[in-house]
């Protein structure tokens, strides 16, 4: 199942690939809802493909654990995420596009599939309530923009 959405931020390419890129700032976001993350691999200010991550989170009811892993890194432009979970494997790619000097579209497009046939339950599930999380992530992703324009206002 491939879950896809854009947004349009006004601020330059470089300022979204960086805010993008900020994984400190990502893990200390998920620390602060509850989770735990823990870095495996990967300089913390410099990003590159091999960078990994174990996830701890409690999510919909349950404990999950996600083994996270940057595959691709191609600033400012593009960077791929792989990460498996409870059964599911996904695949986020990230690509930014300069529409003019200080406007930027963000395209995100993940991919899903079980590796498991728990997984396969688990996408049917998934499946059926695929479009409230397409709103979700398009609702992210609007306020994650948002933010990024806030911050290059002021």
């Amino acid at each position: 199942m491939i879950l896809t959405c854009q947004e349009d931020i006004s601020a330059p390419i470089e300022r979204v690939f960086s805010r993008l890129t900020d994984f400190t700032r990502f893990e200390r976001a998920i620390e602060t809802r509850g989770g735990d993350v823990t870095r495996h691999a990967g300089p913390p200010d410099t990003p590159a493909p091999g960078m990994a991550w174990t996830i701890r989170l409690h999510f919909h009811g349950a404990h999950r654990e996600i083994e996270a892993e940057l595959t691709d890194y191609a600033p400012p432009s593009a960077m791929c995420l792989g990460a498996a979970s409870s059964g599911l494997g996904a695949e986020g790619r990230i690509e930014l596009a300069a529409l003019a000097e200080e406007l930027t579209r963000l395209s995100v497009a993940i991919d899903l599939g079980p590796k498991t046939l728990g997984g396969r339950v688990l996408m049917q599930t998934l499946k059926l309530a695929r479009g409230k999380l397409a709103e979700e992530m398009e609702a992210g992703l609007a306020r994650f923009a948002r933010r990024i324009e806030a911050e290059a206002a002021g």
